[in-house]
């Protein structure tokens, strides 16, 4: 599982990997959706963001009896703490190596305006703006 991302294991197949990539993405109305091949994978926003905020980088979600990634409360709140309570541990190679995470950089700051402004800066570290506030 080290160095393959996050992916879904979705369908009666177990065989059917969609990994957690936007070129996966879907139109699909009031959910994030991903899809690859004849399977799909639903409502994967909040377990995705909580990964994310809590660093994981590789792991396999497996979905059973539905497409549907649960809701739970309709935030992150609760994904990230079940992963606070199980813990994470370092992706190891074939070896048993500890691997290093694959971080994208971005170099210059990104402006996007539709209806409300977005903007991405620079930094060595991830921090929202609330964080800059307090």
């Amino acid at each position: 599982m080290a160095g393959e991302g996050r992916y879904f294991v979705a369908g009666a197949s177990a065989r059917a990997r969609i990994p957690a990539a936007v070129e996966h993405a879907v139109d699909s109305p009031l959910c994030t959706a991903l899809c690859r091949g004849g399977a799909r994978v639903r409502t994967v926003e909040h377990l995705l963001s909580a990964l994310e905020a809590m660093g994981v980088d590789n792991c396999r979600i497996e979905i059973e009896g539905g497409d549907e990634v649960p809701l739970l409360d309709g935030s992150a709140k609760e994904w990230v703490e079940a992963i606070e309570h199980v813990g994470l541990c370092a992706a190891e190679d074939s070896n048993g190596n500890n691997m290093d995470k694959l971080v994208a950089e971005l170099h210059v700051p990104v402006y996007l305006w539709r209806m409300v402004l977005h903007c991405c800066f620079p930094s060595s570290k991830i921090q929202s703006p609330m964080e800059s506030i307090s």
